[in-house]
Parts: C-alpha cells; structure tokens; sequence
C-alpha cells in the first residue's frame, strides 16, 4: 500500500518556513482554510501561497461551527471561495468536533447523530458540487456517536487516532500524532500518512472529447468520372462554374465547337 507523509497546519502554527518543511521530506499539507460562517484562518492565504510556491501539494480543512444544515452548507460555500483561486491535490475536509458540539448547545441545539450526518452530507455534497473531493475528518469515538453509517460510507475519512502502531479503522488518511515535530515549524504540528495518491486522482486530467467521424462526402458529378475535366481540355468549356446552367446561346456554342472539332478530326 502507498503511504505519503503529511502534515495538517492552521495558524496555530505560526510563520511557517516551507522551504525547510519540504526539505525535511513533507509530501502534502492540509490548511486550515477556515472556520465558521466564514472566518478565514489568520495563515490560511500565507500558507496556500507557499505550498504552491515550493510545490508542495495540499488540500484544506474547514473547522466547522454549524448547527443547522443550512449553516453547513454556508460553511461550505465560504470554504469554495476562499480556495478557489488555487489548486488543490488533496481532498476538501470537513471537520466536526466535540468543540463544535459545545457551540450547539450554547445556541440551545442538542446535536444528535441525524444532524451531525446531516450537515456532513450537506457540506460534502456542496463541496463535490463545486468540483473538489470531499473527506470527512473525525476520531472513533465521534464517529461512533454521531455519524451515521450511511454518511461514514459515502465519504473518504480522515481519522484522528495518535499514538498508535495503526489506523484504528480503514481510512483514506490517518492523523497519527499530534506531537510531530518538522524543520521549518516552531511548534508542535499533527503528523499524518495518506494511504491514497490524491494528486493522481484529483489532478487527472480529463480526455478530450473524440470528435465525431466526418462520413466521406461523395465526389461532386463533374470530379466523379472526368467527364468535365474532358471536355474542358478539348476546349468545349472553360472549366469554371460546373454547377452552372446553360443558356440556349451557350448550349449552340457548345455544340458548334463539338461540329468543328468533328470535321477538323475527319
């Protein structure tokens, strides 16, 4: 199985100096992108701007503070067009967490697994809409408690399990420390493997479409048996307008260069 090394970055990270993260031998980022009903992260533009610079391929997080469906498809709808003037090679994820619940219940919604799955699939289908691929960011026990199965299959999972020799379930990505530490970051930044090639999926490129098959055009009556190019090396005609009609006038000198032509052979 293929394994890439990642990381997940937000501004909690600080100035990044993403010379020395690629050196250090980083193949893909995740930004935060955002949060909420549209706060853009303080680094996000920073950090976009130097993954492309250096070439590293990323893909963006948005942590979310929705508690009614609507909301999440706002959230998602901030996070298309903060990253719509890059080129994503990793998935759009969607990031739900138990902070997330606490911000439902100061608004006096007690979230339940319906709304969790909910919002996640509104999320995720206004990001597939938009023409990014979707993942969804959560641990097992969140999983568990409120995302339903219907919405765990429909969606790649990025799963939160650190400080262990293994992913805990079967997953696109797996966050598998919180504590990692990378040349080129001042702070403690989360670890991540990706088991799937995303830029060989994402940045695909698309055949073009084949062209349809012209049918052979029969030739025109005066290419089809030479009949015209005959009579205009006899001189009978002057080779222009084919399609023309004769007049009575023409017709006549037509036919007396042929009488002529006749006699001059006899």
């Amino acid at each position: 199985m293929a394994q890439f090394k990642g990381i997940d970055v937000s501004e909690w990270q600080g100035v990044i100096d993403w010379d020395k993260v690629k050196a250090a031998g980083i193949q893909f980022a995740i930004i935060r992108a955002g949060r909420g009903q549209g706060t853009p992260d303080k680094q996000w533009k920073r950090n976009a701007d130097e993954c492309t610079r250096v070439g590293i391929p990323f893909g963006v997080y948005w942590f979310s503070y929705a508690y009614t469906v609507e909301m999440a498809k706002a959230e998602a709808r901030h996070c298309i067009a903060a990253i719509k003037p890059y080129r994503l090679s990793y998935p759009v994820a969607f990031d739900y967490e138990y902070d997330s619940l606490n911000t439902a219940k100061k608004h006096g919604v007690n979230v339940t697994e319906k709304l969790v799955s909910d919002m996640t699939r509104a999320f995720c289908t206004e990001i597939e809409n938009a023409g990014y691929y979707a993942l969804n960011y959560s641990n097992v026990d969140f999983l568990s408690r409120f995302v339903d199965d219907a919405a765990e299959r429909r969606y790649g999972l990025w799963i939160a399990a650190p400080d262990r020799s293994s992913p805990p379930r079967t997953c696109q990505m797996w966050q598998y420390s919180w504590k990692g530490k990378i040349n080129g970051i001042n702070a403690d930044v989360d670890m991540n493997i990706s088991y799937v090639d995303f830029p060989a999926i994402i940045n695909k490129p698309t055949a073009a479409p084949e062209q349809p098959v012209q049918p052979e055009q029969p030739k025109p009556w005066y290419e089809a048996d030479g009949s015209w190019a005959q009579a205009t090396m006899l001189g009978l005609m002057d080779g222009t307008r084919p399609e023309d009609k004769l007049t009575r006038a023409e017709l006549a000198a037509v036919a007396l260069r042929l009488v002529k032509m006749m006699k001059e052979g006899a």
